[in-house]
């Protein structure tokens, strides 16, 4: 004699392999829409991040003209920006080498007091002035972040006025 739990049908548990293939193929779905906007939005931040620095980087540089009583420029070029005291032009030339034009070592460029790097801004061509009071002129930049041109004033940030 059979019980009457061995005369019931069996159910299965699990999934069939094509549902298993249809939740697959959703999932890649959304996560190849998601995907690219995740990536865009991190290099937002990252060139954020970078803009940040650059502002640091800039008021840092002020403040050393400021506390060592030199001026000095920034050039920006390409991708990178760098910090030189300026030469001091009275004593650039001695009065004996004036009439040969041979220049003293005074004259020639000094290396780069500080140098950066980046990854995602790009600069045209330009150079700001520091004066011995640590204010920048003029006080504002043209940065390409990504290929679009933006200005940024540092006014505010690194001259303290609200220009």
């Amino acid at each position: 004699m059979q019980t009457i739990a061995s005369q019931q049908p069996k159910t299965a548990f699990g999934f069939t392999l094509i549902e298993l293939m249809i939740v697959m193929s959703i999932i890649a779905l959304v996560m190849s829409l998601v995907g690219p906007l995740t990536i865009q939005g991190y290099e937002k931040i990252q060139a954020k991040e970078e803009q940040m620095t650059l502002q640091n980087w800039i008021k840092g540089n002020s403040y050393r003209s400021f506390a060592t009583s030199k001026a000095g420029t920034i050039s920006l070029e390409n991708n990178a920006i760098t910090f030189n005291y300026q030469l001091d032009k009275t004593n650039s030339l001695s009065t004996d080498k004036l009439s040969t034009g041979e220049t003293t070592d005074n004259q020639e460029s000094k290396p780069a007091v500080a140098m950066l790097n980046f990854e995602l801004l790009t600069f045209p061509k330009q150079t700001i002035k520091v004066n011995t009071f640590g204010l920048i002129q003029p006080a504002a930049i043209i940065v390409l972040v990504n290929g679009k041109e933006r200005i940024i004033n540092l006014s505010k940030k690194v001259n303290g006025s609200s220009e």
